[in-house]
């Protein structure tokens, strides 16, 4: 269960993150990364962070205004448009998945194949 304290704390992390600029947001893929990192100082077991990151990224990429693309969003447009497709396709959590089993020693590319295709095509799609 979201504890809805700690999610608007991890929220308010990462847009300050973003406003000092020490989360790079050019890349949808650097922002999730950047957001583990973060949770990582707050006390939640290992099973509920991914869940928290993936709320907390969906709300952060709507802006203040809770609206995806408008003139309050802290993102870049094409990394918005990135993360939500990301979302729609439940990419976010599977992103999650690969980056701690590369921090574990346990990234194991044969097994991950089709995610990072369905990434890669996500971010394929809004490079021009």
């Amino acid at each position: 269960m979201i504890d809805q304290e700690i999610l608007q704390k991890l929220i308010i992390s990462i847009r300050q993150a973003i406003k000092n600029q020490s989360i790079d947001t050019s890349s949808a893929i650097k922002l999730i990364v950047i957001s583990m990192e973060i949770i990582e100082n707050f006390n939640i077991n290992n099973i509920d962070k991914k869940e928290y990151v993936i709320i907390a990224i969906q709300e952060i990429a709507k802006g203040e205004d809770l609206i995806f693309g408008t003139s309050d969003d802290t993102i870049s447009p094409l990394v918005v448009d990135s993360l939500i497709e990301m979302i729609n396709r439940n990419l976010i959590g599977e992103v999650i998945d690969i980056v701690c089993l590369a921090s574990k020693g346990e990234f194991n590319v044969n097994k991950i194949q089709k995610t990072c295709f369905g990434c890669f095509s996500v971010l394929k799609n809004h490079v021009k």
